[in-house]
């Protein structure tokens, strides 16, 4: 009867213990690829790594500055955009946005290029 409840026992700590376990257990986000294409680029020769383009102005199609990059938004539904500091831009006062000095723009809208120095 000891040897019984000692086992009972044992097995109701254990089950306990794994129970504990499974409900503490921590969550995270991760991206998830459905369909990879992957390959090397030369980080030189075929584009910019988003640490790049931080940080670097944005100006309109018609040669207006705009602001500068300030970080970037991957959605839940895979949309990529450029969070852009407009503050002291020109857009800064046309915008009614209060103390938010940011706007998104879509990932595809965006294109790098050069322009004389200012």
């Amino acid at each position: 009867m000891k040897a019984f409840a000692r086992t009972t026992v044992g097995a109701l700590a254990l089950a306990f213990a794994l129970g504990v376990q499974a409900q503490a257990a921590e969550t995270e986000t991760v991206i998830m690829v459905d369909a990879p294409d992957i390959h090397r680029i030369a980080r030189d020769k075929e584009g910019f790594r988003t640490s790049d383009v931080i940080g670097m102005k944005v100006y309109s199609n018609k040669g207006e500055r705009i602001g500068e990059v300030e970080d970037f938004v991957l959605d839940r539904t895979g949309h990529f955009y450029a969070v852009i500091d407009i503050n002291d831009g020109p857009l800064d006062g046309l915008l009614d946005l209060g103390k938010n000095d940011t706007v998104v723009v879509p990932w595809d809208q965006l294109r790098v290029s050069t322009i004389q120095k200012r």
